[in-house]
């Protein structure tokens, strides 16, 4: 009985699967638990991921064009090299994950969390950010991505527009008012 059989029968826990290459395409996986699956290379177009977890799986040099990932776990994920053109990627976990080299062209990107996420070399998506050490701060990391004409920001637990960004700096300690401004106004002057 394959994978998607199985998980019609009645079977939702599919944890270190061994799905390396394995054509899923268009499969209903909805609600899945693939946590840390190894899924490299797989054939998931079209498929119907959504609010599954595969947190900490091995999804690199997956085919996940057109998926519907909207409120999937993929905190931790490796998703280098994956193909996600034209996925729903809306309200996805996707804190520490690695989608270096990753396709990401017209990703539906909106509410999505990317705290700590490598997108070294991501195609698709504008982004940018910096570290600094001022004040104490030590290796602090603003992220900067431009998700739907609107630059989001990510630092540690905050994620908000410029706006509320200005506004959570302003509510903390005043010492560290002047880099936060500085690292802000340097991703800005990115885009």
């Amino acid at each position: 009985m394959n994978i998607v059989n199985r998980y019609n029968a009645g079977e939702r826990v599919f944890r270190n699967a061994k799905l390396r290459g394995a054509d899923l395409s268009g499969a209903d996986l909805s609600g899945a638990d693939l946590s840390d699956a190894h899924l490299r290379g797989a054939h998931l177009s079209e498929a119907d991921l959504s609010g599954a977890n595969l947190s900490g799986a091995n999804l690199s040099y997956a085919d996940l064009s057109g998926a519907d990932l909207m409120c999937v776990n993929l905190s931790y994920a490796d998703l280098r090299g994956a193909h996600l053109s034209n996925a729903d990627l809306m309200r996805a976990d996707l804190s520490g994950a690695d989608l270096s080299n990753a396709d990401l062209m017209r990703a539906n990107l909106s509410g999505a969390e990317l705290s700590g996420a490598n997108l070294m070399r991501a195609r698709g998506i504008l982004y940018a950010q910096c570290a600094w050490y001022a004040h104490g701060e030590m290796g602090r990391q603003l992220l900067a991505i431009l998700i739907n004409n609107e630059i989001v920001f990510y630092c540690g637990c905050f994620r908000g527009s410029a706006r509320e960004l200005i506004n959570y700096i302003l509510q903390g300690d005043k010492k560290h008012c002047e880099s936060r401004y500085k690292a802000m106004d340097f991703l800005i002057s990115c885009f």
